[in-house]
């Protein structure tokens, strides 16, 4: 459409530290085994699609 723009700025939080596997760890450290293991059913998909790897030996 004629009056659709975008934004002017390339990434609002560029200067902020990505996601990494070992920030995902420290924070599934934070669940118990069974909050771990229903965090990453949820989340499976995400899993598949992007190939991330398990947080935690535990996890199935």
């Amino acid at each position: 459409p004629r009056n659709l723009t975008f934004p002017r700025f390339k990434d609002r939080h560029s200067q902020e530290a990505r996601t990494t596997a070992r920030i995902a760890h420290q924070y599934f450290a934070q669940l118990s085994a069974l909050q771990r293991q229903r965090t990453y059913d949820f989340y499976y998909m995400d899993y598949l699609m992007f190939n991330y790897s398990k947080p935690f030996a535990d996890l199935y």
